[in-house]
C-alpha cells in the first residue's frame, strides 16, 4: 500500500468520524475478485445479471440482521435474533453492487454511532468456480471474512477514495525502476504504458538535450538506452502477471479441496444433499470441524435416525452450526437440553 494511498484513507476515516451518521448506502461487492478468509469469489458481468434478475424476483426489501443471527438455528433468544437492524434495495452501478439504505432501525443507528459495529459481512450465493449469482441478506459483524473492507460509517466516502487512488491494496506495485522511469520522464506514478510510451518517443525524436536526459535516465545511450527501457517494462508486466497467476492458483487449490471433503463426506453418509449448499460456503477449517464430529446417519425431518453414542440428540444442521460458530458438540448439546427444560 503506498503512502498516498495510507494518507487517502486517513482522510476518508476522520471525514467519516465528522459525519458521524450510517451510511445511506454502500458498496456490497466491486467488480472482479473478491478476497476472503473463506476463499476468492468473483463479481463478473454475468454476476450483475444474476443478482439483480434475483432481486427482481424475490421483490423485497434485503434485510441487516446482527451477526448473521437470521442464519443460526441455535440461539438463546429466538425473537431477538429475528430482528433486523436495517432494510435496502440492491442496485448494480458500473459492474458493482450497490445497497440503498430504505432506513436504518434506531438501534442499528446507535451501534454504528457508538462504534459497536463497524463492518458488514454478506451472505450469497455462489456457483464452484466462486462466481457470485445472489444476494441473500447482509449483517452486521466486527470480524467481516472480506479483507481490507471500508467501516460502513465511512462508505459514503468510499466514492472519494476511489477519486483519490487509483491503487487498489491487492495490486501489485510496480518495480522501483518504473516508478522512477515515470518520474524522471515528468509523468504521475498513475500513469499508463500508452502515456509513457508517447513521452519516450517524444524524447527520442527531440534535439540534442533531450537525447541527453535520456542517457542520464538509464545510464546508456542509442539503442542501448532503448533495450533497458524495455527490461524495465518488462519487469513491471512480469510482476503483474505473476501476482496473477498465483491468485488463480490458490482459488483452485482451495476450490479442489472443499471438493473433496464434501466428495468424501457424501461418501460416508454425513451430508445430506439440503446442507451441501451451505457447507460449500464454509470456512476450510470449519467444513473439517463439521466433518469430523458429523454422524453417519440418515437424515428424516429435523431427527436422525440410526444413531447411537456421542451427540445422538443433534440434528445435522446443529452439528453444522456449532462448527460455524467454533463451538464443541458438547456445549451445544448443553445449550440445546437447557432450552428445552425451560419450555412450557
Amino acid at each position: 500500500m503506498t503512502i498516498r494511498l495510507q494518507q487517502t484513507q486517513l482522510v476518508i476515516e476522520l471525514l467519516a468520524q465528522a459525519d458521524g451518521k450510517p451510511p445511506k448506502e454502500f458498496r456490497l461487492f466491486k467488480s472482479g475478485l473478491q478476497e476472503t478468509s473463506k476463499g476468492i469469489f468473483k463479481f463478473s458481468e454475468k454476476s450483475c445479471t444474476t443478482v439483480l434478475e434475483g432481486a427482481k424476483k424475490y421483490g423485497n426489501d434485503y434485510a441487516i440482521d446482527y451477526g448473521h443471527a437470521m442464519h443460526s438455528w441455535i440461539s438463546l433468544d429466538p425473537a431477538e435474533s429475528g430482528k433486523a437492524a436495517g432494510w435496502f434495495s440492491l442496485e448494480i452501478r458500473s459492474g458493482e453492487a450497490w445497497a440503498v439504505m430504505k432506513r436504518w432501525t434506531p438501534k442499528a443507528t446507535k451501534m454504528l454511532e457508538d462504534g459497536e459495529y463497524r463492518y458488514f459481512s454478506p451472505v450469497f450465493d455462489h456457483t464452484e468456480e466462486g462466481e457470485i449469482v445472489s444476494l441473500v441478506s447482509v449483517g452486521l459483524t466486527n470480524i467481516p471474512a472480506t479483507y481490507e473492507m471500508t467501516p460502513l460509517m465511512a462508505s459514503q466516502l468510499a466514492a472519494a477514495q476511489a477519486a483519490l487512488s487509483n491503487t487498489t491494496p491487492h495490486q501489485p506495485s510496480e518495480p522501483p525502476a518504473m516508478k522512477f522511469l515515470l518520474a524522471k520522464l515528468g509523468l504521475s506514478d498513475t500513469a499508463t504504458e500508452v502515456e509513457a510510451v508517447a513521452k519516450l518517443e517524444q524524447l527520442l525524436a527531440a534535439p540534442a538535450q533531450f537525447q541527453s536526459q535520456i542517457a542520464q535516465l538509464t545510464g546508456k545511450t542509442g539503442p542501448e538506452a532503448l533495450g533497458t527501457i524495455q527490461a524495465w517494462k518488462a519487469g513491471f508486466d512480469t510482476v503483474a502477471t505473476l501476482s496473477q497467476e498465483n491468485t488463480s492458483l490458490k482459488a483452485a487449490q482451495l476450490s479442489q479441496e472443499v471438493t473433496a471433503l464434501l466428495d468424501q463426506g457424501k461418501r460416508d453418509g454425513k451430508i445430506p444433499p439440503a446442507l451441501e449448499p451451505v457447507l460449500k460456503t464454509m470456512e476450510l477449517s470449519q467444513l473439517k470441524a463439521f466433518l469430523a464430529v458429523a454422524p453417519k446417519a440418515v437424515v428424516k425431518g429435523e431427527v436422525i435416525e440410526g444413531t447411537a453414542g456421542r451427540h445422538a440428540t443433534l440434528t445435522q444442521e446443529e452439528m453444522l452450526v456449532a462448527a460455524q460458530m467454533g463451538m464443541s458438540p458438547e456445549a451445544v448439546e448443553k445449550a440445546k437440553a437447557a432450552r428445552n427444560a425451560i419450555k412450557p
